[in-house]
């Protein structure tokens, strides 16, 4: 598959293999900047080429760094304080990194899950959840590709 915005081909894992982006661009899609080697929410001078950054690339090619599954009974003995954690950690994270951001989050049998562009997000939902609810968090972190995958579980106990 070509990517119409840069002419770059998508490998068979489906995220962009391209080279380093240079300085000054702005992402079409969400407007963060590139400069000085890293992807921020600071505003872009006004000569910056536009871009698709890696964030809403990963977003467009449905390719999530990281995935986060949650488990137990409290999922719907609390859900409202479970996701205003989530989405507040995600504030929190994507205030300093412009590329951690939640793709979606699903719930197939009971079993909550959420997908992010990036692997400290995810790890830092995991480690958030642990800390505020306790439970007990799983992670684990596939060197070659870049991925991270967290299993946070918590039941009632009587």
């Amino acid at each position: 598959m070509i990517l119409p915005e840069t002419g770059h081909s998508l490998p068979a894992s489906g995220f962009l293999s391209s080279p380093p982006t240079p300085d000054n661009r702005v992402c079409r899609v969400c407007k963060a900047s590139y400069r000085f080697g890293r992807w921020s929410w600071d505003e872009a001078p006004s000569t910056s080429e536009s871009a698709i950054c890696p964030a809403c690339r990963r977003i467009h090619c449905d390719d999530p760094a990281g995935l986060v599954d949650l488990h137990g009974d409290i999922l719907t003995r609390r859900p409202e304080e479970i996701s205003r954690l989530i989405r507040a950690t995600e504030r929190s994270v994507r205030e300093k990194h412009a590329l951690e951001r939640i793709m979606g989050v699903t719930e197939p049998n009971g079993v909550w899950r959420i997908l992010t562009t990036g692997v400290y997000l995810a790890k830092r939902i995991g480690e958030a959840l642990q800390a505020e609810m306790e439970g007990h968090m799983s992670e684990d972190y596939a060197y070659g590709t870049k991925t991270i995958r967290v299993r946070w579980h918590h039941d009632h106990i009587h």
